[in-house]
């Protein structure tokens, strides 16, 4: 550091990297350290409420991120009457990650894997509040009248990935309004809405995701909607969208 002793000529970065002399190091952006809980029988959790409530805390701080691995192995659907995911502070990098384990999901089969059944009105079983959720590869369904499957309210970078939605009055939406970027729902299906499989707002993308039987398959809500390789089959209505509001898809 003053000038004398052996020069330091590193050749590779922080991260293994080929570097060419001279460079600067500059400042490393770390990764958060992976946390990972279990929802099953004879697991951390039995009910994905309770992990909820007990895991909530300040993942950028902690540079953590947290995941909850999701088993089929309750007989049946796990009856948790609503899932509320709110008062964390999360990031980019310090993500909630919501998923089947692996071998526990649906794989495709409508029926199978591990199913959160809910029983909230007016709200999905799992509601996501927070910014920066991810939920993948599990069934969601709501026993309520006028009960969701999984909807998203006033997050943003929220991702819905593989996952099933049957018997609810809301399959799959987002109630945000205008301003709030970064809602995706991927590679979902939608089956026997009550109302709309896709009730979504503005800022929300829907990719390679479909709609089997009930009322109305996709809607948009409000400002900006994309839908893109998606499809209906058996709705009353394929697609709708409020009047002054735009919206683009490539659907069938």
């Amino acid at each position: 550091l003053d000038g004398t002793g052996t020069p330091l000529n590193f050749d590779t970065d922080i991260s293994g990297s080929a570097r060419t002399l001279p460079w600067t190091i500059g400042a490393y952006v770390g990764i958060s350290a992976p946390v990972v809980h279990t929802l099953k029988s004879d697991g951390d959790y039995t009910l994905m409420s309770a992990w909820e409530a007990g895991e909530q805390r300040d993942l950028v701080a902690l540079n953590e991120s947290e995941s909850l691995e999701c088993y089929n192995d309750f007989g049946g659907p796990l009856v948790d009457s609503e899932v509320v995911v709110t008062g964390w502070t999360t990031s980019g990098t310090s993500l909630i990650r919501i998923r089947a384990a692996a071998g526990q999901g649906h794989e495709g089969v409508v029926g199978a894997g591990f199913t959160l059944e809910g029983s909230a009105a007016n709200r999905g079983a799992i509601a996501l509040l927070q910014d920066y959720c991810i939920v993948n590869g599990i069934t969601v369904n709501n026993t309520n009248s006028s009960g969701w499957g999984i909807d998203v309210n006033g997050a943003s970078y929220c991702y819905t990935i593989n996952c099933i939605s049957t018997s609810a009055n809301y399959n799959f939406a987002s109630r945000n309004g205008i301003g709030n970027p970064g809602i995706y729902w991927i590679n979902c299906l939608a089956l026997d809405t009550r109302s709309r499989a896709f009730s979504v707002d503005d800022g929300n993308t829907i990719i390679n995701c479909g709609a089997m039987r009930g009322v109305l398959g996709f809607r948009a809500n409000s400002g900006d909607v994309f839908i893109y390789n998606s499809a209906t089959y058996g709705t009353d209505l394929a697609f709708g969208t409020s009047n002054s509001f735009r919206g683009s898809h490539n659907a069938t």
